[in-house]
């Protein structure tokens, strides 16, 4: 049987079952956006996944590739989430971490992975009480390859739009995921040092760099975090960091803005009981030559905006500053 497929502009004849050709990818729907800036948006990878099935055709036309070796999942077979679509995980457990931020884990069926790249970010949607969705980005602090699972860190802020709507959260409930996305990019030793500045959830994608890069026992790049919370009762991870000081290239300073307790301090933290400041950072920054440091940023948009200038005024080359 000979089945004739017109593909924008291509003619594809394969000598088989069209139920053995892969799907068309799903075109997004402009509300598929976050409107978030990612790069590449949903809608760019979208286009890259329909000139890679275009091309998939053609190869089973010509008779380059097998059809029969191929079913309605060829593309991305493998894949448990997608950036053009979003994917049903099952909410396996909530956990209450600090006073306003909870850790939400999710079912990756299989046994599968996200198979994140470091700094990566995925997007959840939901859907409001007048129909419109509403979407946000989290960045996974479970590890990269876990299987079976990934975790993230939700911070429910009392009139948040979002909040509502995930405060509502059962476990069991099926929620809306895609991705990942991100293009932060690093490689063993590219960096002498890297400062880490972040507040509040924003810790989330700096763990995720400090953890790949402790991970590597041939990288010796030296890392110091300089994290902003407003009490010991909001730091996030707080633990999980201060297990991360054993290392010997990881340096952690808290810097907690409205904290009275000047007792609560822990065995080896070191902590700030005041905001951080440009010069803080720049002082940090100053320690050692500024060839071969490269600067990571994660909080509120004030808080990304002043630690971008404060880069700017130490002559920082904008390869050298990255923000999540």
């Amino acid at each position: 049987m000979v089945n004739v497929m017109s593909l924008e502009g291509i003619h594809v004849d394969v000598h088989a079952d069209a139920a053995a050709l892969p799907p068309c990818p799903d075109a997004p729907l402009p509300s598929d956006c976050c409107g978030s800036g990612c790069s590449p948006c949903v809608h760019d990878l979208y286009q890259k996944d329909l000139e890679d099935w275009k091309q998939l055709c053609r190869n089973l036309r010509d008779g380059s590739v097998i059809c029969d070796s191929f079913s309605n999942d060829t593309i991305g077979s493998a894949r448990h989430i997608f950036p053009h679509k979003y994917t049903a995980f099952q909410l396996i457990s909530i956990e209450k971490i600090t006073t306003d931020s909870y850790l939400y884990s999710f079912k990756i069926d299989n046994n599968g992975s996200l198979n994140l790249k470091v700094g990566q970010h995925i997007i959840s949607q939901l859907i409001r009480d007048d129909g419109k969705p509403i979407s946000r980005q989290y960045t996974p602090v479970s590890e990269m390859d876990a299987v079976g699972r990934f975790e993230v860190i939700i911070k429910l802020y009392e009139n948040g739009r979002m909040s509502q709507l995930i405060k509502k959260w059962k476990v069991g409930d099926m929620i809306l995921w895609r991705g990942p996305f991100g293009t932060f990019s690093y490689s063993r030793n590219t960096c002498k040092r890297i400062i880490l500045v972040g507040a509040g959830t924003g810790i989330a994608p700096l763990y995720q760099v400090i953890r790949f890069v402790l991970s590597d026992g041939d990288d010796e790049t030296q890392m110091n975090l300089m994290y902003a919370s407003r009490s010991f009762s909001e730091i996030i991870l707080r633990n999980e960091l201060l297990d991360l000081t054993n290392y010997w290239n990881f340096f952690m300073c808290h810097y907690l803005s409205n904290e009275s307790n000047r007792l609560g301090k822990k065995y080896r933290e070191n902590v700030e009981f005041r905001k951080i400041t440009k010069d803080d950072v720049k002082n940090e920054i100053q320690k050692s030559c500024l060839v071969g440091t490269k600067l990571l940023i994660c909080g509120t948009k004030s808080f990304n905006k002043d630690m971008i200038n404060c880069s700017r005024d130490l002559d920082l080359l904008e390869s050298q500053v990255f923000t999540f």
